[in-house]
């Protein structure tokens, strides 16, 4: 179960927390494989919805790695927002632009795949 009721600001929250749970997780991988939780009834979390955001935004996205980098910014407190915008040239407005974009594609890719699984689990 992917659940529902994902919201852009959820996605963010958890991608959060889940760098802080695990800093080491890479933000730029391009891998093209497909994470499944062992299973369903767990929610998407941690390594799970990193891959998420791969699966919904494209491995190689700018998008995706906007996402992933604020996310890992916050979890660790060092260098913060502002630091992360200064090394990707970026003024920082764009960069939450692109952040809130890309959080409401992973939210809605999540709340479809639900909706999906609720409907196969009818048939």
């Amino acid at each position: 179960m992917y659940g529902t009721g994902w919201t852009a600001e959820r996605v963010k929250a958890r991608l959060v927390v889940a760098f802080a749970r695990l800093p080491g997780s890479p933000v730029y991988s391009a891998a093209t494989w497909t994470l499944e939780p062992a299973d369903p009834a767990l929610p998407v979390d941690g390594a799970l919805l990193i891959t998420a955001t791969g699966l919904y935004l494209g491995f190689r996205s700018d998008a995706r790695l906007c996402l992933l980098a604020w996310a890992r910014a916050r979890s660790t407190g060092r260098g913060g927002v502002m630091t992360l915008c200064q090394d990707m040239g970026r003024p920082r407005a764009s960069l939450y632009r692109c952040v809130a974009k890309a959080a409401v594609s992973v939210a809605a890719g999540l709340n479809h795949r639900a909706a999906d699984e609720k409907i196969a689990a009818c048939g």
